[in-house]
Protein backbone atom coordinates (compact mmCIF):
# COMPACT_ATOMS: atom_id res chain seq x y z
CA UNK A 1 0.00 0.00 0.00
CA UNK A 2 2.80 2.53 0.45
CA UNK A 3 2.92 2.68 -3.83
CA UNK A 4 -0.67 3.17 -3.85
CA UNK A 5 -0.05 6.37 -1.33
CA UNK A 6 2.97 7.51 -2.90
CA UNK A 7 0.82 7.53 -6.38
CA UNK A 8 -2.19 9.56 -4.45
CA UNK A 9 0.25 12.08 -3.09
CA UNK A 10 2.05 12.19 -6.67
CA UNK A 11 -1.11 12.95 -8.56
CA UNK A 12 -2.24 15.47 -5.84
CA UNK A 13 1.09 17.49 -6.65
CA UNK A 14 0.88 17.29 -10.08
CA UNK A 15 -3.28 18.56 -9.85
CA UNK A 16 -2.93 20.80 -6.62
CA UNK A 17 -2.66 24.55 -8.07
CA UNK A 18 -5.33 23.50 -10.58
CA UNK A 19 -8.75 25.67 -10.06
CA UNK A 20 -10.42 22.49 -8.67
CA UNK A 21 -12.44 22.64 -5.50
CA UNK A 22 -11.87 18.63 -4.50
CA UNK A 23 -9.21 16.32 -4.31
CA UNK A 24 -11.11 13.03 -4.68
CA UNK A 25 -9.50 9.77 -4.20
CA UNK A 26 -11.42 6.26 -4.08
CA UNK A 27 -9.77 4.45 -0.90
CA UNK A 28 -11.60 1.29 -0.19
CA UNK A 29 -8.43 0.46 1.43
CA UNK A 30 -8.26 3.10 3.87
CA UNK A 31 -8.65 1.68 7.51
CA UNK A 32 -6.31 -1.01 6.31
CA UNK A 33 -3.46 1.89 5.97
CA UNK A 34 -4.85 4.27 8.12
CA UNK A 35 -1.61 5.29 9.75
CA UNK A 36 0.24 6.22 6.67
CA UNK A 37 -3.27 7.96 4.26
CA UNK A 38 -4.53 9.07 7.46
CA UNK A 39 -3.01 12.41 7.85
CA UNK A 40 -2.99 12.68 4.42
CA UNK A 41 -6.82 13.35 3.61
CA UNK A 42 -8.58 16.13 5.37
CA UNK A 43 -11.90 14.25 5.37
CA UNK A 44 -12.67 10.69 5.00
CA UNK A 45 -16.24 9.60 3.65
CA UNK A 46 -17.84 6.51 3.77
CA UNK A 47 -20.97 5.59 1.96
CA UNK A 48 -23.02 2.64 2.46
CA UNK A 49 -25.46 0.93 1.60
CA UNK A 50 -27.78 -2.19 2.23
CA UNK A 51 -26.48 -5.65 1.55
CA UNK A 52 -29.54 -5.77 -1.25
CA UNK A 53 -28.94 -2.73 -2.68
CA UNK A 54 -25.11 -3.42 -2.96
CA UNK A 55 -26.42 -6.97 -4.64
CA UNK A 56 -28.69 -5.54 -6.81
CA UNK A 57 -26.17 -2.96 -7.66
CA UNK A 58 -23.84 -5.89 -8.25
CA UNK A 59 -26.52 -7.66 -10.69
CA UNK A 60 -26.85 -4.57 -13.02
CA UNK A 61 -22.88 -4.47 -13.36
CA UNK A 62 -22.94 -8.22 -14.36
CA UNK A 63 -21.73 -10.30 -11.41
CA UNK A 64 -23.33 -13.62 -10.12
CA UNK A 65 -24.25 -13.42 -6.51
CA UNK A 66 -21.41 -15.79 -5.98
CA UNK A 67 -18.73 -13.59 -7.46
CA UNK A 68 -20.84 -10.80 -4.94
CA UNK A 69 -19.90 -12.88 -2.39
CA UNK A 70 -16.28 -13.12 -3.29
CA UNK A 71 -15.83 -9.78 -3.46
CA UNK A 72 -17.94 -8.91 -0.79
CA UNK A 73 -16.08 -11.30 2.05
CA UNK A 74 -12.56 -9.10 0.81
CA UNK A 75 -13.89 -5.80 1.95
CA UNK A 76 -13.47 -4.44 5.81
CA UNK A 77 -16.85 -4.36 7.36
CA UNK A 78 -19.18 -1.27 7.39
CA UNK A 79 -18.97 -1.17 11.07
CA UNK A 80 -14.96 -1.09 10.48
CA UNK A 81 -15.30 1.68 7.91
CA UNK A 82 -17.63 4.11 9.78
CA UNK A 83 -15.37 3.76 12.52
CA UNK A 84 -12.95 6.09 10.50
CA UNK A 85 -15.20 8.71 8.71
CA UNK A 86 -15.72 11.98 8.91
CA UNK A 87 -18.95 12.08 7.35
CA UNK A 88 -21.38 9.18 6.34
CA UNK A 89 -23.61 8.92 3.55
CA UNK A 90 -26.89 6.73 2.97
CA UNK A 91 -26.34 5.32 -0.71
CA UNK A 92 -29.57 3.14 -1.09
CA UNK A 93 -31.77 6.02 -3.33
CA UNK A 94 -31.01 7.57 -6.11
CA UNK A 95 -27.68 9.14 -7.20
CA UNK A 96 -28.92 12.20 -7.45
CA UNK A 97 -30.69 12.14 -3.61
CA UNK A 98 -26.59 10.93 -2.69
CA UNK A 99 -25.39 13.70 -4.34
CA UNK A 100 -27.72 16.41 -2.42
CA UNK A 101 -26.76 14.91 0.56
CA UNK A 102 -22.86 15.01 -0.06
CA UNK A 103 -23.61 18.92 -0.86
CA UNK A 104 -25.95 19.24 2.33
CA UNK A 105 -23.48 18.12 4.60
CA UNK A 106 -20.03 19.26 3.15
CA UNK A 107 -21.65 22.97 2.74
CA UNK A 108 -22.91 23.15 6.75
Amino acid sequence: HPKVLAEVKRLYRLNKDESFSAFVVEASVYPKVQEDFGSFFETKIAVQASYENRLKRAHEKGLTDEEFKIRSMHQLGEENLLMHADLVLDNNATFQELKQQFLNKVST
